[in-house]
């Protein structure tokens, strides 16, 4: 067991403290953020606005000849230094879409990060970008509906994270399972009530016609199980998205990382 004490100074100031079952500390990465007090880990200075990772605006999605085509922008307008994509962000509106498609993910990992965690890049680096890039199109066929809706319209695919931090703490500590801690952290900080009203304010902002949640099950938990299972990643994002309000079914898919091997899309209310 790995006690946590979170120090979380965005959207407010706060202390969690997170208990981590079946997890050991194998080195602290970064001990500026990282410390031992009283056998508990305290982190520091990694749940603040430096740390946030933006959502994006990533590509222009058109059906052309029955084939789905992906366009990239024609610039990096999100640090640009590092992004391995041409992103833009979402509030840069223009008349280039009528839809808008918002894909739902978890929390940034180590690669959406340069160098530490004050150093935030962009959602969906490396080999997740790669698979939405290299799959989305196939995960969208696999519904036949959508594609009915999505014919003589460009869309917008926006790429958003319910928590915008590292919750894995990857780049801090070393553990013996990160997905476990990923899975802890997670939950502790979508619990905070502003943090839930702080995605529901960006999905409103962004508009979606299409909202596909993306999220991550937790780690152990089957994905024909997940509906029973309150905890879940997957299951808290699927509740709230069910709640928001105007009259949206959203879609589900595993996780990106996983679309070489899960790509049928389905609607959350039909799910059994």
């Amino acid at each position: 067991m790995v006690r946590l004490r979170l120090n979380v100074t965005c959207p407010n100031t706060q202390q969690l403290n997170v208990d981590v079952p079946n997890v050991t500390v194998e080195e602290f990465v970064d001990c500026h953020r990282a410390s031992y007090s009283d056998d508990v880990v305290v982190i520091d200075h990694t749940f603040g606005a430096q740390n946030v990772v933006p959502d994006v605006d990533r590509y222009r999605l058109r059906l052309v000849d029955g084939q789905i085509a992906l366009d990239c922008h024609s610039a990096r307008e999100v640090c640009p230094h590092h992004n391995c994509f041409y992103d833009v962000l979402p509030s840069n509106v223009d008349a280039s879409y009528s839809k808008t498609m918002a894909i739902v993910l978890e929390s940034p990992h180590e690669e959406e990060y340069w160098d530490n965690v004050s150093q935030p890049i962009a959602p969906a680096q490396g080999q997740t970008g790669l698979k939405i890039k290299n799959w989305l199109a196939s995960v969208l066929r696999s519904c036949p509906a959508l594609i009915g809706a999505l014919e003589d319209e460009t869309t917008r695919v926006v790429l958003a994270n319910p928590v915008q931090f590292q919750t894995s703490l990857a780049s801090v500590v070393r553990w013996s399972d990160w997905h476990l801690v990923r899975d802890a952290v997670w939950r502790d900080i979508w619990n905070c009530q502003l943090i839930q009203e702080d995605f529901e304010a960006r999905l409103e902002s962004y508009s979606p016609d299409i909202i596909i949640n993306a999220c991550t099950h937790d780690a152990g938990c089957k994905r024909e199980r997940c509906g029973r299972n309150a905890d879940c990643k997957k299951h808290k994002i699927r509740a709230f998205l069910a709640g928001l309000p105007g009259d949206l079914d959203p879609y589900e898919i595993a996780h990106p990382s996983s679309w070489h091997f899960h790509r049928t899309l389905y609607v959350a209310a039909n799910e059994q």
